[in-house]
């Protein structure tokens, strides 16, 4: 019965981590329609997943993956916080992230 239990379990959680994945791709292929007007001629805005790491703060990352089609670092920052549906600046070591960026076509 455990094992039948945890099969299921499992079975559930990789159900609802695909349904997570379709719904975030629909997310990002909806904002980066709707946000290539920003972009410069021959660049588009893209986005990937990055996992948190030690050390790591909202700033580190935003200087990673910051480029001139962003009005400041500060805005930059907004955007992946308001991506991420974060009401503050503080990440966590283990975390996933949705980072916009910028790159050439």
């Amino acid at each position: 019965m455990g094992t039948l239990f945890f099969h299921t379990k499992r079975i559930f959680s990789a159900c609802m981590a695909t349904v997570f994945l379709l719904m975030l791709t629909a997310f990002c292929v909806h904002m980066s329609v709707s946000v290539q007007a920003y972009a410069a001629p021959g660049r588009t805005e893209c986005f990937t997943s990055i996992q948190v790491q030690h050390g790591e703060s909202l700033q580190t990352i935003s200087a990673r993956y910051y480029s001139r089609e962003y009005k400041s670092r500060e805005a930059h920052i907004q955007r992946i916080k308001n991506m991420n549906h974060m009401t503050s600046d503080t990440v966590h070591e283990g975390a996933y992230l949705i980072v916009p960026y910028y790159r050439e076509m």
